[in-house]
């Protein structure tokens, strides 16, 4: 746990000690986002249900609350928060068994790989500020520590629900990926703005060491699309 400790230092370390000068130049803001993950993990997921399996993806929630810290100007800052994200991959499988055999009929199987993160995100902020309607974009970093792993598998109208939290499944518990942002802040009166905000997740390490996914895959990919407010506190 020595190099979690040490990460989740340095990230509490640039979320906190923000220069001083910043705040004084600027309006902080709160944003509250809630949305959509729509995810998937990279590579082949090496489950054995059949010769044409197909990797879909996996639709989950994202929230996110953050702090916007201005720079100097007010179109530039960074932002700084705390999310919850689900990320996975949905696999799906139709069997068609001949008349004679165990299981007779055409069935539909489906497994849901869920992945449960606690996200930090650090990110850059530009915004063009044109007044009623100011678009934003918002690259940068974001360290994901997975806090549940869950494997649903639905066949023949019965779903099972197992954990793979456990040493069997051998799940990274750290990722850090890069983030591509982008949104809108709509005022809607004086002190609150209605703030739609759409992202790209490019996961770095693998979900999984050595199992379910090919070696070197595995790797988180997400897109959300959020909505929430954003109001000044400053």
């Amino acid at each position: 746990m020595k190099p979690l400790n040490g990460v989740l230092a340095t990230v509490l370390s640039l979320t906190f000690l923000v220069p001083i000068g910043a705040y004084a130049q600027g309006q902080v803001s709160i944003t509250a986002l809630g949305g959509v993950n729509l995810t998937t993990l990279s590579g082949d997921i090496d489950v054995e249900l059949g010769s044409t399996t197909k990797k879909t993806w996996l639709t989950g929630f994202n929230g996110r609350v953050a702090v916007n810290v201005p720079f100097g100007n007010e179109n530039t800052g960074m932002q700084f928060g705390a999310a919850y994200a689900r990320k996975g991959v949905s696999v799906s499988e139709r069997l068609e068994f001949e008349e004679g055999e165990f299981f007779e009929g055409i069935y539909d199987i489906n497994l849901d790989v869920k992945l449960d993160y606690l996200e930090f995100p650090i990110l850059f902020r530009y915004s063009l500020n044109t007044g009623t309607f100011s678009p934003y974009f918002m690259p940068g970093l974001k360290l994901s520590i997975l806090t549940d792993c869950t494997l649903s598998s639905s066949f023949s109208g019965e779903e099972i629900s197992v954990s793979c939290n456990g040493s069997d499944f051998d799940t990274n518990k750290l990722d850090i990926g890069f983030h591509a942002g982008a949104g809108m802040d709509i005022a809607l009166i004086p002190s609150v703005m209605f703030t739609i905000d759409v992202a790209y997740n490019y996961g770095l390490f693998s979900a999984f060491k050595d199992v379910l996914v090919e070696d070197g895959q595995g790797k988180n990919r997400a897109f959300s699309i959020l909505a929430g407010v954003t109001i000044p506190i400053r």
